[in-house]
């Protein structure tokens, strides 16, 4: 993670920094580096040893293993910044509703290292999620997934949710429809701003396709336009993180033929270099679904969404 200050605002950096999930190398360990005033100080844990100070007056620390480490930033005598900070897997989190906070029932996180960062500062990963464009307060599968890789991974899980319900594709263009009616915030700024101010991360975690296969958007239509999406966002955030791609094309009441083109698209997706397939969320019918609306998931179906969307992710980062 890399944070510049211009005007020492020592509320303002504990906000950004306290429960912070960096992202780690492939050595299991991550780096905070910040640029601080000449006359301060960048201490990790009780050590009084000083981060160093590159030529470009930044201070960079190692931040290792997965256990919580302390960053304290003294002038002086005086510590002005006191903030717990995690090496770990960093994901953001766009797409349509499933991605966001539509689920039936919310969930919490039953683990203090999985984290959700809504783009100013980071808390636990409970149901809402912040961060998403549509202000949804239902639950989502990530209090699971992250749960069950800091599990497995050792590490801390952190997740930047960015969603919006009922988006076509085409509204995540750089030309795309505002984020909000009335707005003029862009969805895709919204993704771009995230993996700015992240730093790095992991991956990009895409759960969309439902509003277009309802209306049978055709394959090469939908490939070209995730394409030229994935292409824009590397372009605007100066980094080309992995996307996993989730098959979600299932509406209820529609017949398989009109939904084919966009789930035969992220099929492919999931084949190209940087590419990585996402759950087969199609496949999760019935009680798995919203009682009400049937397109939702209700609390199991949040519960093997999570399950699924760990899986996935650990299928990768395990394979190296």
């Amino acid at each position: 993670m890399t944070s510049e200050v211009s005007h020492f605002d020592p509320r303002a950096i504990h906000e950004r920094l306290d429960g912070a999930v960096l992202q780690r190398a492939a050595d299991g360990h991550a780096r905070l580096r910040l640029r601080l005033p000449l006359d301060m100080r960048l201490h990790l844990d009780e050590s009084l040893e000083p981060a160093p100070r590159g030529a470009d007056g930044s201070v960079e620390t190692l931040v290792r293993g997965g256990a919580w480490r302390l960053a304290r930033i003294l002038r002086g005598d005086v510590e002005l910044v006191r903030a717990r900070v995690l090496a770990g897997e960093v994901f953001v989190v766009a797409g349509q509703s499933n991605s966001a906070n539509w689920g039936e029932e919310r969930l919490f996180s039953t683990d203090e290292r999985v984290r959700a960062f809504d783009g100013q500062g980071w808390c636990a990963a409970d149901d809402p999620l912040p961060g998403v464009q549509d202000d949804s307060r239902g639950g989502s599968p990530w209090p699971v997934a992250g749960a069950i890789l800091a599990r497995e991974l050792g590490c801390g899980i952190g997740f930047a949710s960015c969603g919006h319900g009922g988006t076509s594709i085409r509204a995540w263009q750089r030309e795309g429809a505002p984020a909000c009616d009335g707005g003029s915030a862009r969805l895709q700024d919204a993704l771009v701003d995230r993996i700015r101010a992240l730093g790095g991360a992991r991956g990009v975690l895409w759960h969309q396709g439902e509003a277009d296969a309802d209306v049978g958007m055709p394959r090469e239509e939908y490939l070209r336009l995730f394409e030229q999406l994935r292409s824009q966002v590397a372009e605007a955030s100066g980094a080309a993180p992995a996307w996993w791609i989730a098959r979600a094309t299932f509406v209820p009441g529609r017949a398989p033929a009109l939904l084919a083109g966009v789930r035969s698209a992220q099929v492919e997706l999931a084949t190209r270099r940087g590419l990585h397939a996402g759950p087969d969320t199609d496949a999760l019918l019935g009680p798995l679904r919203h009682s009400v609306d049937g397109i939702h998931f209700s609390r199991a179906g949040l519960v093997a969404h999570g399950e699924a969307w760990a899986a996935a992710i650990l299928q990768i980062l395990r394979a190296g």
